[in-house]
């Protein structure tokens, strides 16, 4: 409460000032005025994340993912969080279960986690090798590790299902666009809040399912 009554009017004093705020809703709009912004200065650009670019080189990526995997499933766990790491590791156990050559592609959200995502998935009992160390999985590989940046987009072609994280714990998910553009299925978790807009037309088509574990 004491730091809502001394940000306030510094923000109110900061927002007119601008000539432009640009909020991707109207309900965001909204919001802005409220802090103070003009009126006259709004404007409603939409979410700019829909400005996305599939790239030509990945049916090729793709391709020679596919020739180092051959027809094996594999889905891709994106964006995940320390929190979430357990998660993952526990729902690919009980899905190789089922399919016992399904490959997993992990990416963590924070490159700090890089190591430690590839240790657990060893210390669960299989065989891992990382974008860095080998480039492709291996035959035998039950879990990739991207530990590399820039390379989610490419890597969501290779799968038939995404999940998506920070979407387990209060984090609020993560972009749903980048694997609706290419891959067959979404997952995420029930925290979606950061992504409602986008969430909700993807549920409304069936392409996102919704999973509170």
């Amino acid at each position: 409460p004491l730091g809502h009554c001394v940000l306030t009017p510094l923000v109110a004093r900061a927002l007119r000032t601008v000539h432009g705020v640009p909020a991707q809703s109207a309900a965001d709009g909204e919001r802005f005025v409220r802090l103070g912004a003009p009126p006259a200065a709004l404007r409603i650009t939409g979410n700019l994340k829909y400005d996305i670019t599939v790239h030509d080189e990945g049916p090729a990526f793709a391709a020679a993912f596919a020739q180092r995997i051959a027809s094996r499933p594999t889905w891709i766990a994106a964006s995940t969080h320390v929190d979430e790491e357990h998660a993952i590791v526990a729902i690919h156990r009980r899905l190789r279960e089922h399919w016992p050559d399904l490959l997993l592609l992990w990416a963590p959200r924070h490159p700090e986690r890089f190591k430690a995502v590839s240790q657990l998935a060893v210390d669960a009992g299989w065989r891992v090798s990382t974008r860095r160390l080998t480039q492709w999985p291996d035959p035998d590989d039950a879990v990739f590790v991207i530990d590399t940046l820039g390379e989610l987009m490419p890597f969501y072609r290779c799968a038939q299902v995404a999940f998506v994280g920070g979407s387990l714990q209060e984090i609020g998910g993560h972009n749903l666009l980048e694997p609706a553009a290419v891959v067959p299925a979404i997952v995420t978790g029930h925290h979606r809040h950061n992504f409602t807009a986008i969430a909700a037309p993807l549920l409304r088509a069936g392409a996102l399912r919704v999973r509170a574990d």
